[in-house]
């Protein structure tokens, strides 16, 4: 389990561009086989500590990169449906304290009644089960 963790601290991530060890420490990690530095204590931390808030800025740019990225790739992707297409229904209540793995979690087709301003569909209720709600969310 310590190599996985050293393996997954040590490594550089997508996000941030660095590894998670130097984001906690402010320096990369030294393993046995690497050669280090003839550096007093005192100039190691006092190289530590300008250069850790410059890592940290450039992380924090990188992660905001990233989000905007995601938000430009999921922005406008809303799924809007129109009278009479048909839709499955999933009751997501039920799905939080009921534990039927291998059930199937969506009921249907039914088919949308109407379009209402708020976002929400009723759906056409002749075949919808009484534990259902008739609308979508």
């Amino acid at each position: 389990m310590n190599s996985i963790l050293i393996t997954y601290r040590t490594t550089k991530h997508l996000a941030t561009g660095v590894t998670l060890f130097l984001l906690t420490y402010g320096r990369e990690a030294i393993l046995p086989i690497d050669k280090t530095k003839s550096l007093t204590i005192h100039e190691r931390m006092m190289s530590i500590m300008e250069e850790i808030p410059h890592i940290r800025k450039e992380a924090r740019l990188m992660i905001q990169k990233a989000q905007d990225h995601m938000m430009q790739q999921t922005s406008g992707k809303e799924r809007r449906f129109i009278v009479s297409e048909e839709v499955l229904c999933h009751n997501s209540a039920k799905e939080s304290w009921y534990s039927g793995k291998l059930k199937p979690k969506w009921k249907g087709p039914y088919q949308i009644a109407a379009v209402l301003l708020n976002g929400s569909y009723p759906l056409d209720c002749r075949d919808l089960q009484a534990d259902l709600p008739a609308y979508l969310l």
